[in-house]
């Protein structure tokens, strides 16, 4: 008999970002596959996980197959094994024979939603059917990989054998590899964001890219598999934006010696050279922002295999500096304090002189103070605080009230504002570090992208971004670029109305911009939302987003997996859930996590800007206000 799984192969997704781990719960066959009372699994009873929660360990079976195990029993005891929190592939194919031991892959994970009991086909004893909703797959390098449109699907299993000699599963389905749970998956496997350097001309940043690795494994394993994947170069979904510091190495092996220090050590190529440290030591720093995940390495060097530890190639031993020199943030998840922002003052009393003008809410000041941008006469209804490309200023990006044109100007200066794009419908304006601001303006009816690039002597340059979506959704809604200028997150409307979130790589000819969503590679992180009012990069690894799911009475405030594992659930989401005032339109959040909304007053029906409070869970100093923006 022939395993077969009913779904097609899946298009291959881009991963981006780190993700929190949920609290830890079952794997597969703990949880929903009937197992013998002498399976092995073994619970351990309210022990605690990093985020609160109990852990339920799945044990190896005790055995490999017995010839008075039943057919049923060996399926259970294989699944039960390649699950465990500590696997054993030479163990778990003690249960596989001829094409199932060849077939089976021990390197890739496959993630499930939900499952069911194994039950035999009727009619056909020897094989055995499991139904069940596959969300992704993780290969062997790491990386997460969701299925497109998930349902529930059957995946058979054929088990050979009698009972004199045993039984063994002599097929599995195509592609099986470790079968888990997405929460299991979560507390089983730690995150670590792998760091390219930006291909970019001109630009000097890291994008992180998010890989999975066993946690049990030890510090000094870790860092020699993520040494491995950076110097394989970035994924092909980041062809010519991304890419290894140095190209065309290979690794020996890496040792963390009891200073901290990783001795990285590359084979012999010609590419590091003893002259020149330039590479090699933004290959060292590019590393040691990939160790962050890594508590016992501090700093990086790097030897040749041929010259031995005489001879350092590549030095970098200041994470802190490393990552604010690539404008890399961590996850800030909680806020911790207040930083500077702008924000509009908004329509008081009737023929307000000063609504419309801009205010400044410096660090801890009680109050805000009016910040001059152009003529006194000139009235706001949006901005969005950046920074010029060109002379590295401070930058507002303005719209009028009517939001029909859009400005660049100084704060606290006078000088009447560039005038950079007229049309209607200007809104969802977003900076990155470079001088890119990005925005959706209405076009004949449709919300198109745009770009302004203030990168150049001159006026600033606008172009108009090609977006390509899955085949029949709808208008895009939100837009948010991530500060390393090349990831994009976009809200549009999916197929049925609903709203979708999905994160895209921007891909620049020199002659037009592209932002692919449509080909497989970029499938939503969420979908079937009812409402998605704003959408903002809470730092480089994360997503904060504002919105409310099909069904839900009110808006949360929440971080989404940016791996490409989608929301589903509640504990889906990141475990940092925040409830914002009734009536918010929009979040505003810093590098050093402060996190502002912007709301009507249900009482008064004022427009108001409040602070969040972490140490006391609420919102707190409200100001008349609306479009606040943080400073870089």
């Amino acid at each position: 008999m022939i395993a077969r799984r009913l779904h097609s192969p899946m298009p291959r997704r881009r991963a981006l970002l780190i993700a929190l781990a949920a609290p830890l719960l079952t794997a597969l066959v703990a949880g929903c596959v009937d197992l013998p009372t002498n399976s092995g699994v073994i619970k351990d009873t309210s022990q605690p996980t990093s985020n609160g929660g109990e852990a339920v360990r799945i044990w190896p079976a005790a055995h490999g197959p017995s010839s008075t195990d039943s057919p049923l029993a060996v399926l259970e005891g294989f699944l039960q094994t390649a699950a465990s929190d500590e696997p054993d592939p030479d163990a778990a194919q003690q249960y596989l024979s001829g094409h199932a031991r060849a077939s089976w892959d021990p390197d890739t994970v496959i993630v499930f939603s939900s499952e069911s009991s194994a039950n035999p086909v009727s009619g056909q004893p020897d094989e055995f059917e499991i139904k069940a909703v596959e969300v992704g797959q993780v290969d062997p390098g790491g990386r997460y990989t969701p299925t497109t449109q998930p349902k529930q699907e059957s995946y058979f299993f054929h088990v050979a054998g009698d009972s004199k000699t045993g039984y063994h599963i002599d097929e599995v389905p195509p592609g099986f590899g470790i079968p888990l749970t997405q929460e299991a998956f979560r507390s089983y496997y730690t995150p670590y964001s792998v760091y390219y350097v930006d291909g970019q001309p001109g630009t000097n940043s890291m994008i992180p890219d998010p890989v999975y690795l066993r946690a049990a494994l030890v510090d000094q394993d870790a860092a020699a598999r993520l040494a491995g994947i950076v110097l394989a170069g970035a994924p092909s979904q980041y062809d010519g934006v991304a890419q290894a510091a140095v190209t065309g190495l290979h690794l020996a092996n890496v040792t963390i010696t009891q200073a901290e220090v990783a001795q990285v050590t590359i084979k012999p190529q010609n590419f590091c050279l003893p002259t020149s440290h330039v590479s090699c030591d933004r290959l060292a720093e590019e590393l040691l922002a990939t160790f962050v995940g890594v508590s016992s390495i501090s700093s990086v060097d790097i030897y040749d295999q041929a010259l031995g530890p005489q001879m350092r190639l590549g030095h970098a031993d200041n994470v802190q500096d490393v990552l604010a020199k690539y404008h890399v943030t961590l996850n800030a998840s909680k806020p911790t304090r207040t930083a500077d922002f702008y924000f509009i003052e908004p329509p008081g009393a009737k023929n307000d002189p000063n609504a419309g003008h801009v205010m400044a809410k410096l660090g801890a000041r009680t109050l805000a103070i009016p910040s001059q941008v152009g003529p006194s006469t000139m009235k706001y209804g949006q901005l969005a605080l950046g920074v010029d490309g060109s002379t590295r200023q401070p930058v507002l990006a303005l719209t009028d009230v009517n939001g029909a044109n859009l400005y660049l100007g100084t704060p606290g200066s006078a000088e009447v504002p560039a005038l950079v794009y007229s049309g209607a419908g200007i809104k969802s304006l977003s900076w990155d570090v470079f001088g890119h601001l990005w925005f959706i303006a209405t076009v004949s009816g449709q919300p198109t992208l745009f770009r302004v690039d203030t990168n150049v002597n001159g006026a600033a340059q606008k172009q108009s971004v090609i977006v390509e979506l899955p085949p029949g959704d709808g208008a895009i809604q939100q837009v948010s670029v991530a500060a390393d200028g090349r990831r994009v997150a976009l809200v549009y409307a999916d197929a049925v109305g609903a709203l979708a979130l999905s994160v895209g790589v921007e891909l620049n000819t020199g002659s037009q911009l592209y932002l692919n969503l449509a080909d497989g590679s970029t499938q939503p992180i969420l979908d079937g939302w009812a409402t998605i009012g704003d959408v903002e990069w809470n730092s480089s690894q994360t997503l904060a987003i504002l919105g409310a799911e099909q069904g839900s009475v009110s808006s949360t405030i929440a971080e989404v997996y940016t791996d490409g594992s989608p929301v589903f659930t509640p504990t889906d989401l990141n475990a940092v859930t925040i409830a914002p005032p009734i009536f918010t339109a929009s979040i505003a959040w810093s590098g050093s996590g402060g996190l502002l909304a912007a709301y009507q007053d249900a009482s008064s029906g004022s427009l108001q800007i409040a602070t969040y409070s972490p140490s006391l869970g609420n919102w707190q100093n409200p100001i008349p206000g609306i479009s606040p923006s943080y400073s870089f």
